[in-house]
């Protein structure tokens, strides 16, 4: 992972660190990693607590603390001893931090756009480019706005480009997911009829 503090990710995040002692001192610590599963969690983790549809990741946030995380990312304080960065919406908080992530390393950027073909553009584009450059690239479906994030968090020192998937299904999400990538170089592989449920139409 590219090196980032609980203060800097704070920054980004536009967020405020709570029920922390020496706010100094932790604001100085290395995270060695970022995940929304409390199952992923390693020492010196931050964990991001998203409430979504089917659980809210607050629930987890002991959980993570046992395992070693450094912070934890939440909507609103907890009574568990872990360092918490206070936010509105995790969810747009772990995109602000991939953004930061992602223009902190000066990585070059490909985005991969289209209604079909996305993936099959991208394992082409990142076998091609691979044979000269360091390369990080989408992995399964991570292309949407929890996913495209989490792709960023992957990045390492040593990456020269990145070769990503966004994939959207409603209005917005494109604004979103680009605030976050803001690719360098944009590959359009089709403009079909997906998802017109919410979008309309293919304009």
């Amino acid at each position: 992972m590219i090196n980032l503090t609980i203060s800097e990710a704070m920054t980004a995040a536009d967020g405020q660190l709570v029920h922390c002692e020496d706010p100094a001192y932790i604001g100085d610590m290395f995270i060695e990693g970022i995940t929304l599963d409390s199952r992923k969690v390693k020492p010196d983790w931050l964990f991001i607590a998203d409430k979504g549809e089917r659980a809210d990741g607050h629930d987890y946030v002991e959980s993570a603390r046992r395992s070693g995380a450094a912070a934890a990312v939440v909507e609103h304080e907890l009574d568990i001893p872990i360092p918490q960065i206070l936010v509105e919406n995790s969810l747009r908080a772990m995109q602000r931090i991939a953004g930061y992530i992602r223009e902190k390393s000066g990585v070059k950027v490909i985005g991969v756009v289209g209604s079909v073909g996305k993936t099959s553009t991208r394992q082409m584009l990142s076998c091609v480019l691979e044979q000269k450059f360091s390369v990080l690239s989408t992995e399964g479906n991570f292309n949407n706005e929890y996913g495209l994030p989490q792709t960023f968090f992957r990045l390492e020192p040593h990456h020269e480009l990145a070769v990503v998937e966004m994939g959207i299904s409603h209005f917005g999400e494109m604004d979103r997911l680009g605030a976050i990538a803001r690719p360098d170089y944009v590959v359009f592989t089709n403009i079909g009829n997906m998802h017109l449920e919410n979008l309309i139409d293919r304009s």
